[in-house]
């Protein structure tokens, strides 16, 4: 509720929820870190700060959603670092791959892009999702863009 409540600019209710969250299960570090997010926009980090920091470091999507940072930055390297930690810490994510063979692509390792590309694909089709190499799969639009640029060159 917290989640949907912030993605509706209501922050207020946002934080109400996640503190309800809390209240139920109080080691919930998904609820305490969605709710350091509401803490962070207003400019508080709240009395959870350190626990919170350990679980995002921990968390394959919140090293993700650093890449994707980098990658708007043009920060390559620093992309490629936290898309191999994501990696490390949930390997059967084919968006993590996807990410990666694209950041490879444009550090020009051709060869590890396209091994990156090739896990990523075999992991998407394995899912059964969605048919194998739709985009779809990479979760920021900049990571999408770059994906379809990358897949339509490599064929």
């Amino acid at each position: 509720m917290g989640t949907v409540q912030r993605r509706l600019a209501r922050p207020d209710l946002a934080e109400y929820s996640y503190l309800q969250a809390l209240e139920v299960a109080p080691r919930n570090y998904t609820a305490m870190s969605n709710l350091a997010l509401v803490l962070e926009a207003r400019g508080s980090k709240g009395p959870f700060a350190r626990a919170v920091g350990y679980y995002r470091q921990r968390n394959p999507y919140h090293q993700y959603r650093l890449a994707e940072t980098y990658f708007a930055e043009d920060n390559l390297p620093a992309a490629l670092r936290h898309l191999r930690k994501a990696i490390r810490l949930k390997v059967d994510e084919a968006a993590f791959h996807a990410a990666t063979a694209v950041v490879l692509a444009k550090m020009g390792r051709a060869s590890g892009a396209a091994r990156s590309r090739e896990v990523a694909l075999r992991l998407d089709e394995a899912t059964g999702v969605r048919p194998p190499g739709a985009p779809g799969f990479i979760g920021s639009a900049r990571f999408r863009e770059a994906w379809g640029e990358y897949v339509g060159t490599e064929g």
